[in-house]
């Protein structure tokens, strides 16, 4: 069974949300963002931060930027999004 945060916080928390509304694998994520599993496996559980050349990629796929959207559900807080840049 797959486990999704209840609120994502991070841009691969988003990510495998996203992916898991689409009813999407894994293996599917490749392709799209020019990458290979590893990267995808790796953001998905924060190993390492999405590298900025694919940011665009990501936002346009999840339809929104998660840093904007931490900021409006969770005034107050540090930038979570700021520690998982590259």
């Amino acid at each position: 069974m797959q486990v999704v945060p209840i609120e994502p916080r991070t841009i691969g928390d988003h990510m495998k949300s996203r992916r898991l509304q689409l009813h999407l694998f894994r293996a599917d994520l490749p392709k799209l963002f020019g990458v290979d599993i590893a990267s995808i496996r790796n953001w998905e559980h924060n190993t390492y931060p999405t590298a900025q050349r694919h940011r665009s990629r990501v936002i346009d796929w999840l339809g929104y930027d998660p840093a904007v959207y931490w900021r409006h559900s969770c005034p107050g807080l540090p930038d979570v999004m700021a520690l998982t840049s590259a």
